[in-house]
């Protein structure tokens, strides 16, 4: 297949607040990746973050930021959300994995995809793998207008959740000191430190990874 991302991106019907996301978290990967003092697989580390919430449209609730749904409309979206509830059903996990396998991931990529996620912080934390923790604490540094700090996603998160109904995560602080003790042993390897993760030293890698190339 060999397609460049904003291709795939394009024919899944991608929204271009979701596009920006997971640019923003593979280029938050790649930063980390480059920075490190020891070998790490950067190629599966890209391609998982690329496309770690390809089916996210599943849980969208377009009333949280209704901007994101223009210049289609609300409609529009719906309308992509119920098909691709029709194709993937209505998980969104699933829906990823699935993708991912249409677009022939490969399997170290694909163990890289699934260790993103909140909820996973805990097992990141433990895990062995650098590339598990690079990939799960990347995501939490992206908010839905850019990066933040470890803190300040965390906030958001939580602001965000509480106006949107959710229940509350009985275990949330224990996930937030995980992910704490993530960063702290990502970065006791890294050339750089947290807070060098920006908005303006990721942009010159967004715009190369809109043509990086999967399958």
């Amino acid at each position: 297949m060999n397609e460049t991302v904003s291709v795939i991106y394009e024919r899944y019907k991608i929204m271009p607040s979701l596009q920006a996301h997971q640019l923003r978290v593979t280029a938050v990967a790649t930063a980390i990746c480059d920075s490190m003092g020891i070998a790490v697989h950067t190629p599966s580390v890209i391609q998982a973050c690329l496309l770690h919430d390809m089916g996210n449209i599943l849980k969208s609730d377009f009333s949280l930021f209704p901007q994101f749904c223009e210049p289609e409309g609300v409609a529009y979206w719906e309308g992509i959300k119920r098909e691709f509830a029709g194709r993937y059903g209505t998980e969104e996990h699933a829906a990823t994995d699935q993708i991912a396998a249409e677009l022939r991931l490969s399997g170290t990529a694909m163990d890289f995809l699934k260790a993103i996620g909140f909820t996973k912080a805990e097992i990141i934390r433990d895990s062995k793998v650098l590339e598990h923790k690079i990939c799960c604490y990347a995501d939490q540094r992206v908010g839905p207008f850019g990066v933040l700090s470890l803190r300040e996603r965390l906030e958001e998160g939580r602001r965000r959740k509480a106006k949107s109904g959710w229940l509350p995560d009985p275990n949330y602080e224990q996930k937030c000191a995980a992910l704490e003790e993530i960063e702290r042993q990502i970065f006791v390897a890294s050339r750089i430190s947290p807070d060098q993760i920006t908005d303006a030293s990721i942009a010159p890698v967004i715009e190369e990874l809109k043509n990086y190339r999967i399958g």
